[in-house]
């Protein structure tokens, strides 16, 4: 499946890390709040990696070898929604 899709698919669990973030360590922490972001989700894949068997084992895998699409997706998220103030 192609990274981007599976990105896409992940849209409102970025959206809902992002804002977690935001509320979390304000304002002008944009590497900080990416970081936060990107390393829940490779945690959460950890994790269920680890509990999950079969097909949920491959589809975990399958998210993580779309990470890069991932965390592009995140950049882009922030710069159409939350918008840099100056």
């Amino acid at each position: 499946m192609n990274s981007w899709l599976i990105a896409l698919q992940l849209w409102p669990l970025l959206i809902k890390g992002i804002v977690l973030a935001e509320k979390l360590l304000g304002k002008g922490e944009g590497v900080k709040k990416k970081a936060f972001v990107v390393d829940g989700i490779e945690q959460t894949i950890k994790g269920m990696s680890e509990i999950s068997t079969g097909g949920q084992k491959e589809t975990w895998e399958i998210i993580n070898n779309a990470m890069p699409a991932i965390k592009s997706l995140i950049d882009i998220l922030v710069g159409l929604f939350f918008p840099k103030e100056e």
